[in-house]
């Protein structure tokens, strides 16, 4: 077998160890030995393509079948059965869908929903709700999207057509755009879970003006007055306090919907959630000191503890009860510093905002010791 190569095609990990390893001790060693007259060489084994099975079919074709009678199986009147079907034309039935038309609508007042269900018929739903929570314009659209797609799992439809026109809530249902808003990612599980309901769920983007009669619905719950010109009907408009998704049992991100754009803490995370964005070369230096934990923002100390980084609003109150609270001894800028430091808790101008903190305390001001300088500087007297 000398003048032959021999290939061996497989899977085991011990063939590819026995015929590749130099020396070997024991019975594999052994094994090994006894193979040495022989030129083997591992090759190791690959996917089977489509191709390979194709021509491997047509080089051997089946025999067919011309006389059903002279088989001799058990199940001989199920083929009967199945050769007249393919003989004879069939015809599918399909159903024609609802119709879900969607839209949210947000001002710096108050935020409104907008949906419209139109039967297979064409007879048009019309719902408008308020939204009296604070929420952005995208969260609006998952909220209108989510309220409609609700109804219609309580009416029992199977069949839905999606119609909106947000481009960015329809592209990440279908995965197309990526949802980088920790506040957005609730609503869109939501939305999935709620499509897993229906038998066929189709969804389509149509411009605005098509979708007019859901965005007059959203701007109604808000309180913007309509046209003249538009037709004169009564519309029922709803209140939701809560997000559809607290309703669901699903927790939302509060912490991601309290940072602002303003925040101090919104370039760090968003660094830290999303390094490969482009970012300042401040913000990258300042992201070295920090981590995310939980979820929040944190920053690590000199002892290794980590700090609960803090927004203004969040802060103000922490200095409130260190200064003035329950245990509060109204202590100077310094050492109020010292003990929120010492509680967990971080932001970048600490010391100046205990500092003035302080300073502005009415008590401290009114019980404080009576301050013996003068209003204005004093001027000196020379002797002329």
């Amino acid at each position: 077998m000398l003048p032959y190569t021999i290939y061996i095609i497989a899977k085991t990990d011990l063939i590819k160890y026995m015929l590749t390893r130099p020396m070997l001790r024991g019975r594999i060693g052994k094994w090994t030995l006894a193979l040495t007259e022989f030129a083997f060489r591992y090759v190791p084994q690959k996917a089977v393509k489509g191709q390979t099975v194709a021509n491997f079919l047509a080089d051997h074709p089946g025999e067919e079948i011309e006389n059903m009678d002279s088989l001799d199986i058990a199940n001989a009147d199920l083929l009967k059965r199945a050769h007249t079907c393919l003989n004879n034309p069939i015809y599918s039935v399909h159903l024609t869908p609802w119709k879900l038309y969607f839209d949210g609508s947000k001002t710096d007042i108050a935020s409104g929903a907008g949906i419209v269900l139109e039967e297979p018929l064409g007879i048009r739903h019309c719902y408008s709700f308020q939204l009296d929570f604070q929420c952005t314009n995208n969260r609006a659209e998952y909220e209108a999207l989510i309220i409609g797609l609700e109804m219609l799992v309580e009416l029992g439809i199977q069949f839905v057509e999606i119609l909106g026109d947000s481009m960015l809530v329809l592209k990440q249902i279908v995965g197309e755009y990526k949802c980088l808003s920790p506040s957005l990612a609730v609503y869109l599980v939501a939305t999935r879970n709620l499509l897993t309901e229906f038998r066929e769920a189709t969804w389509e983007h149509i411009p605005r003006e098509e979708n007019f009669a859901a965005n007059e619905l959203a701007q109604v719950a808000i309180g913007i007055q309509m046209p003249e010109d538009c037709v004169q009907r009564i519309i029922k408009v709803g209140k939701k306090s809560l997000p559809s998704v607290l309703t669901r049992g699903m927790e939302i991100d509060v912490n991601s919907a309290m940072i602002t754009e303003d925040d101090w803490r919104n370039p760090v995370m968003t660094y830290l959630q999303y390094p490969t964005l482009s970012s300042e070369k401040r913000v990258r230096i300042m992201a070295m000191n920090y981590l995310m934990w939980n979820e929040d923002l944190v920053r690590k100390n000199k002892d290794e503890i980590l700090l609960r980084c803090l927004g203004k609003k969040e802060y103000m109150k922490v200095m409130g009860e260190t200064h003035e609270g329950i245990c509060g001894a109204h202590q100077g800028g310094r050492k109020m510093c010292w003990l929120i430091r010492r509680y967990g808790y971080f932001w970048p101008t600490m010391m100046k905002d205990c500092i003035d903190y302080s300073k502005g305390c009415e008590s401290c001001q009114r019980h404080g010791p009576i301050q013996q300088a003068p209003l204005v500087p004093m001027n000196p007297v020379v002797k002329s």
